[in-house]
């Protein structure tokens, strides 16, 4: 494996990015292996792919030395702004079925009170009256 050059695994990481076969999870994996890889995986034209691929950023080395330290930050916010949406969605269908609940318990209310009204009225013996005008 390591008698491979590192322009050739240069190639074989940027094909498997741009092809969508290898991801960030993929380069911090393959940087634990050893320091070889570690040092592979640093490239900022890596990071800049996964960036544009994955962010639609365009950035080149000169711009921020360190794209990988960008995507984390970027990667972050993502998930941070996803989890707080689904949070969101959740605190709105939860409102939403309250005051559904809370509209059934009227509609059974106004239909209780309603019945109570009919059994009483033949009981208050009120006079039909028509007015003529």
């Amino acid at each position: 494996m390591e008698s491979l050059p590192d322009d050739v695994w240069h190639q074989i990481l940027q094909i498997g990015i741009q092809k969508k076969q290898l991801n960030h999870i993929d380069l911090c994996s393959l940087a634990i292996v050893n320091s070889h890889f570690d040092q592979l995986t640093q490239d900022s034209a890596l990071w800049a792919i996964l960036l544009s691929r994955d962010f639609s950023s365009s950035f080149n080395s000169s711009q921020a030395p360190n794209l990988k330290a960008v995507y984390q930050v970027k990667h972050w916010l993502k998930f941070k702004l996803k989890r707080e949406f689904q949070r969101e969605k959740l605190k709105r269908e939860f409102e939403h079925a309250r005051l559904k609940r809370e509209l059934q318990r009227q509609q059974e209310m106004i239909h209780a009170l309603s019945s109570q009204v009919n059994l009483a009225e033949p009981q208050l013996n009120i006079p039909d009256v028509i007015a003529d005008e």
